[in-house]
């Protein structure tokens, strides 16, 4: 009985909340850097892993909801709201983290690409943190598949912040703009531990730069 509940419960908030919030986000203006990039995306002529920080994730489930990504998703609660928010924005869900059940999650990706599916995704330094500190799994499915990480990242002029996050999650005001940048891609050689880690402080490093670049352009300074 719990277990009904609880999913009536999150039906009617993702069947409520969904269109609300795609409402809201079809008024935010995007400006894109790196426009050459974007288009190699709308062409899909390509296959690119993308990777993200935390902070902004909600707002591009929305933004790239419509090329069909696949996600990976926590297992948690608020990991199975944000899931079905993703669904009806067009993306598909790979259920797993870092911490729970990511081998399978993992698992998923590398067949979704192999067999045909031109995208995947997720926040690297999630589900919980710390923030802007990325765990290999993208980089590890780059290894695998041969498909290279693109960073995209997105900032604002004076974001709803909810500062009390582990990682300020920011979403773009009603009517504002957001300003998102598609850096070039990372082609990810084969290779043991070493190569891995080394590839996932680079992409961190890239990931940050963005930030810091995109947030300064902004004029927002991140309460994390």
């Amino acid at each position: 009985m719990g277990d009904s509940l609880e999913n009536l419960k999150l039906d009617l908030i993702s069947y409520v909340g969904t269109p609300l919030v795609k409402a809201w986000f079809s008024t935010v203006r995007v400006d894109i850097l790196k426009p050459g990039n974007f288009q190699r995306i709308l062409s899909r002529k390509e296959r690119f892993i993308f990777a993200t920080w935390h902070r902004g994730a909600i707002f591009f489930l929305y933004h790239l909801g419509y090329i069909h990504a696949m996600v990976m998703f926590s297992q948690s609660r608020d990991g199975e709201y944000i899931t079905r928010f993703a669904e009806r924005t067009g993306t598909i869900p790979a259920r797993g983290s870092s911490s729970r059940g990511g081998g399978e999650a993992l698992r998923k990706m590398v067949r979704h690409l192999k067999n045909g599916g031109l995208y995947c995704s997720t926040v690297l330094d999630g589900p919980r943190g710390p923030a802007f500190k990325s765990k290999p799994g993208m980089v590890l499915l780059a290894q695998l598949t041969g498909v290279p990480v693109m960073p995209v990242l997105w900032s604002t002029r004076n974001p709803i912040t909810f500062k009390k996050t582990w990682d300020a999650t920011m979403l773009p005001r009603p009517f504002g703009k957001a300003v998102v940048l598609y850096e070039d891609p990372i082609v990810v050689p084969r290779g043991g531990p070493e190569v891995l880690e080394t590839y996932n402080r680079i992409l961190e490093r890239r990931l940050n730069e963005m930030k810091d670049r995109l947030d300064r352009m902004c004029g927002y300074a991140s309460p994390v």
